[in-house]
């Protein structure tokens, strides 16, 4: 951009704007002619290359989150396409109102896809077991803070207490109390007492 500085008895040169980066043009404030001084807003430059998403951690993650860590990022426009970035800066600040820290994180955007002011959905992997066992959340019951399933042996239901561990969408790791391999009850338990016969389906 330019700036025309002519006044009534004086003649200028055009006055070059400068940018202070390499980037694209994403908005621009005023309309040829307009009145500017030297703190008037022209245009707005964004560098495009690189994003930076900004996201609040709930306060009993925030141990299990590093720097460089690497995060997983989703967006409406582009459904099933996943881009991959990283923790860049970790808020040693937590927010009294709302118990979450701010995190930001890069990610690279060569192909201009991710646009500023988008909404964003991020997965960042803050525990892997390998080998356990799982059981669906449906097949989970619960006595105040304790879990417990239904486990058939001889066509007999028998209650087990479990202690489990992280969750992935709708299952959950069993730490305690179930072994591999072993059949848990997941409709119909409840109402049901230890020792009931039971009769096992298969599910479609």
């Amino acid at each position: 951009a330019t700036v025309n500085r002519d006044e009534v008895g004086y003649t200028f040169e055009p006055a070059p704007v400068l940018s202070p980066l390499d980037g694209v043009v994403g908005r621009i404030y005023l309309d040829r002619g307009d009145n500017v001084t030297s703190s008037t807003p022209i245009a707005r430059v964004v560098l495009m290359d690189s994003v930076r998403l900004k996201i609040n951690v709930v306060e009993r993650y925030i141990p299990f989150i590093a720097k460089g860590q690497v995060a997983d990022v989703t967006v409406e426009a582009y459904p099933g396409e996943v881009f991959h970035g990283a923790v860049y800066i970790i808020s040693p600040v937590v927010e009294p109102s709302t118990r979450t820290s701010v995190m930001e994180i890069n990610i690279p955007n060569a192909d201009h896809k991710l646009m500023p002011g988008m909404f964003a959905k991020v997965s960042i992997i803050i525990g892997e077991r390998k080998g356990v066992p799982v059981i669906p959340k449906d097949s989970i019951l619960t006595e105040g803070s304790n879990k417990f399933v239904f486990v058939v042996i001889d066509e007999k239901v028998h209650k087990r207490p479990v202690t489990l561990g992280i969750r992935e969408d709708n299952l959950f790791e069993v730490r305690e109390g179930l072994t591999a391999g072993e059949k848990v009850v997941v409709q119909g338990q409840y109402g049901v007492e230890d020792e009931t016969l039971v009769k096992a389906e298969e599910m479609q």
